[in-house]
Formats: structure tokens, sequence, C-alpha cells
């Protein structure tokens, strides 16, 4: 995964999300966290959002790369899969998550608590898209299904 502007790699190897400087290839962070599912940087890339699954449970990491501390972790947010796709709406108000089971929550990003869920499809969430003035979240399944949600702030 590599941040908005191409600073940063991050990759995650054995309970480690490693952040890398992509011009000479240092690292800069290691991120101790729980197996680690997918991972999504914010649009100014100062916050990495870290899927992840911690005693059973489905939650996420707000971490600050260049510093390596979590400045926030979202719980409860109703999965009851592993995150199969996360990304940001383009102000970094919102994350969107989507599970193996199908189910798509919507997270305030700052708050880090969800607003919005849809029920589970009972095809894996591949794919998440926020239209450009984040009014419409797409969503991409495993069964080719394409799906368009109002975004309601």
């Amino acid at each position: 995964m590599l941040d908005p502007d191409g600073r940063w790699a991050a990759f995650d190897r054995d309970r480690v999300v490693e952040v890398h400087a992509v011009a000479d290839r240092a690292p800069v962070a290691a991120l101790a966290t729980s197996p680690a599912t997918r991972l999504a940087f914010s649009p100014d890339g100062r916050t990495l959002a870290v899927a992840a699954l911690a005693d059973g449970a489905v939650l996420v990491e707000f971490w600050d790369p260049a510093t390596a501390t979590i400045a926030g972790t979202a719980r409860d947010l109703g999965h009851t899969a592993k995150i199969t796709s996360m990304v940001y709406d383009q102000r970094a108000a919102l994350l969107a998550t989507g599970d193996a089971a199908g189910r798509v929550v919507l997270l305030d990003a700052a708050a880090r608590r969800p607003i919005a869920a849809t029920g589970p499809t009972g095809a894996p969430i591949q794919s998440l898209a926020f239209s450009p003035d984040g009014a419409w979240l797409a969503t991409g399944d495993s069964r080719g299904m394409i799906r368009l949600h109002p975004v309601r702030r």
C-alpha cells in the first residue's frame, strides 16, 4: 500500500505493519498490531488505518506512520467476518470497510465509530470507492455485483 503522495509504502509481515520511505527504501516505522487484513492511508498520508483481528474481534487501528504511534482504535463495528476492503473518502472524514460476509460499515474517521452499515450479502466485498464528491459509495463483491450507496452524513 502506498500513501497518496508516494512517500511511504506499508505492508504487513508477521503481525507487524512496516512502513518504509519509498525514495530510499529505508524503514520508517514498525507498527506492532494484531494480524492485519487490510491497510488504507488517509488522503493526506497522516494516518494509516489497519484492519485487524484480535481475539476473534474485528477492529480498525489508526496509526501515525511518521511517529509509529497509535492514535486510536475502532471496535464494535458490526463486522462478523474479517475486513477484506477499506477506503477513505477524499476528505478523510469517512472510512468505509467491507468484510468477507458482504457487510459494509461506514465510520466517522475522527470519532472512530460506525455511523451506518449495510446487511451482509453473503458475498465478500472486494472493492470500495467513494465518488469524488463523497456523495456515493460503490461496492463490488466476489459475485461481480456492483452496488451504489448514497452517503448520508
